[in-house]
């Protein structure tokens, strides 16, 4: 046995030190992560899931999965700092990703509404009933151009420029399928 083959020994151990630290604190994450959804689940609502529960456990479960593909068996191949070298536009994103949703779970999951009525009740006054009346002139099949229901009338197409907002028709359209 020569010095090489020392040397390509004690990488390949130190390697597998550092893949096997790695999983370790990515699997960390992700159980303090869902430990976290289902503490606070349990401790508020019991035993009871609702779709946002069952959206959330969904997430949990797709968060494990990336994990393990991000596993996958490339460790044995290439080292870590290879790899992270090789890849940090994924690494930035994934990073960019779960600082983000660690940020706005309670968004995510259901459990608050980002909708603020300290400073700004705009939201709360104007453009959520906007939304709710589109949803339901959609639904009721009414496509005029006046709403008398709002306010004293309003007119529909001008109203704050939120009918034909790229954002807004997400919401008339999700809201017109899930109520």
């Amino acid at each position: 046995m020569n010095q090489s083959d020392v040397k390509q020994g004690n990488s390949k151990e130190r390697n597998f030190r550092e893949h096997l630290i790695f999983e370790i604190l990515l699997l960390l994450v992700w159980a303090v992560c869902c430990g976290h959804f289902l503490l606070v689940h349990f401790r508020s609502r019991g035993m009871h899931f609702n779709t946002f529960s069952w959206m959330a456990v969904l997430t949990q479960t797709f968060i494990l999965l990336f994990f393990l593909f991000l596993h996958g068996g490339r460790w044995s191949r290439t080292g870590l700092r290879q790899w992270v070298q090789e890849h940090p536009v994924r690494i930035l994103t994934f990073l960019m990703l779960a600082c983000a949703f660690l940020i706005f779970h309670e968004y995510i999951y259901g459990y608050r509404i980002f909708v603020f009525r300290d400073i700004g009740v705009d939201t709360t006054n104007q453009y959520v009933p906007v939304i709710f009346m589109m949803i339901n002139k959609l639904k009721t099949g009414d496509l005029s151009f006046w709403e008398f229901n709002y306010g004293l009338g309003i007119d529909v197409l001008n109203s704050q420029s939120q009918i034909c907002d790229p954002f807004n028709l997400i919401y008339y359209f999700l809201g017109y399928f899930l109520k």
